[in-house]
């Protein structure tokens, strides 16, 4: 063989190592890359459907914040005077107060004899929501209530008063209005 030949020879053979040696590197990234890529469907994926969860839940909530905020607007300030004159106010109206109050963080600050349990004394509620209403921003407040701020604790506090049926925006119309409206946005915020 001749010397030209043996080097040419030689050259091939180690542009075809090098060659072989990128193209092994070559495959390993490409190896990654689908690794990659089938990890990024798979979030996308998640993605996708947890945006399809979410449009499926405001779907569902616009309607009942668009009734609640509609409630709030049938309530006006004579409503709201009349609630605040009623110095015993029909029993089942307190617990929509009382619920309110809860919302709003408007704790009572004295109590009185429990008409239910005399010799007992338990917080005034109602005196409690007599000031919540007397707020002149009241109506906006209940527009733009911030959802967020019911925890979990609130949320497990007030449970109970949605469950009665004495509470129901239909059963509340026959006493007051203005209870029934409120009623509608406390459900409509839970």
């Amino acid at each position: 063989m001749q010397p030209i030949i043996v080097e040419k020879k030689k050259d091939a053979e180690e542009q075809l190592v090098v060659v072989s040696a990128e193209k092994a590197k070559a495959d390993e990234i490409r190896t990654k890359v689908a690794a990659e890529q089938a990890d990024a469907k798979i979030i996308a994926d998640r993605a996708a459907s947890i945006r399809a969860k979410c449009k499926g839940e405001l779907d569902k909530a616009i309607p009942i914040q668009k009734e609640a905020e509609a409630a709030v607007k049938c309530i006006n300030k004579g409503d709201i005077a009349i609630l605040k004159k009623l110095a015993n106010p029909p029993k089942a109206i307190k617990p929509v107060g009382q619920v309110l109050c809860m919302i709003f963080r408007e704790i009572p600050k004295d109590k009185i004899e429990d008409p239910d349990n005399p010799g007992k004394k338990v917080l005034n509620w109602w005196k409690a929501t007599i000031t919540l209403l007397s707020d002149t921003q009241i109506t906006d407040k209940l527009v733009n209530f911030d959802n967020s701020k019911l925890d979990q604790p609130l949320i497990d506090s007030i449970k109970p008063f949605l469950e009665r049926e004495d509470f129901r925006p239909e059963a509340l119309k026959q006493s007051s209005e203005v209870a029934m409206y409120l009623a509608k946005w406390i459900y409509a915020t839970e």
